[in-house]
């Protein structure tokens, strides 16, 4: 009778602590954001130990720190972020554009998180670009790029005839440009590309999208940011700058110089004047 009663408590114990066990499991769950990101330096790239890294990043980490939740960052080709987040692979996507088909089959916050800048590199030996020297030439873009299906539109405006060449990610653009089998491609206009910028496009304005089911979700993200520039109105402005604003960076590497050499002229003039009158009443007080 008593091991019959000590199997049923050991029993019961053992189904509590699997239900109690999947509980905090899903809990956990729910407090992680799958957050889609695509190569575009310097908004997502991968850093030297193989992890994302960039602007994205540093803003939804602390999105999330106001949020109390984790995040868990995926790095997809353009073409696959539609795809993921129809199939709940991804809950959002940051650097979203606002476009027709877009706006069909998404939603998205209200906060414009960045200004996505491209520009024109080439490895040919064009000084100058007057668009019609790109004529002929063999143009590399991502063919799901809202940016390079602009730059098509735009070239066909004008009457420029340029050769496409197809790759699924900025950084294989960059392979065939060194391989020799492109002369233009497009590219983040913040990167680190090696090659010759000719021509910078003014940045569109992009957002952080999700399925029509995440409306709570977004309007949580929405809140954290406001209440970021409630608290302190340049945190994310600051944030932004510190990648994307060469301005704003050279004043700051300015005053970082000038902060040093004002601390080094102190020291010195501490050392040569101050030193050794301390020392001569010092030596008086002996």
């Amino acid at each position: 009778m008593n091991k019959r009663i000590c199997i049923f408590i050991l029993l019961i114990i053992l189904i509590l602590n699997t239900v109690f066990s999947q509980n905090v499991y899903a809990e956990d769950e729910k407090n992680i954001i799958r957050v889609g990101v695509f190569y575009l330096e310097l908004y997502a790239y991968l850093n030297s130990d193989g992890e994302i890294d960039g602007y994205y990043r540093e803003l939804f980490d602390l999105i999330a720190e106001k949020m109390n939740v984790k995040v868990k960052y995926i790095l997809s080709d353009i073409k696959d972020l539609g795809t993921n987040l129809d199939n709940g692979e991804v809950d959002i996507i940051l650097g979203a554009a606002i476009t027709e088909e877009n706006v069909e089959n998404y939603i998205f916050n209200k906060h414009s998180i960045a200004l996505e800048g491209f520009a024109l590199y080439t490895n040919a030996n064009i000084e100058s670009v007057n668009f019609e020297n790109l004529n002929g030439l063999r143009f590399g873009y991502i063919e799901e790029s809202q940016k390079s299906q602009w730059i098509f539109k735009f070239f066909k405006s004008i009457s420029i005839d340029v050769v496409p060449v197809v790759a699924s990610r900025y950084p294989e653009l960059e392979k065939l440009m060194e391989d020799n089998e492109i002369d233009l491609m497009i590219d983040s206009a913040y990167g680190f590309n090696k090659y010759k910028k000719i021509y910078e496009f003014v940045g569109d304005q992009v957002y952080i999208a999700a399925t029509k089911e995440n409306q709570k979700l977004l309007d949580q993200i929405d809140k954290a940011i406001a209440d970021y520039y409630k608290e302190d109105g340049y945190l994310i402005p600051n944030l932004y700058n510190s990648y994307f604003d060469e301005e704003h960076n050279k004043i700051d590497k300015s005053i970082s110089i000038l902060t040093v050499s004002i601390i080094l002229i102190f020291i010195i003039f501490f050392i040569i004047y101050i030193t050794p009158k301390l020392k001569k009443v010092l030596i008086r007080k002996k």
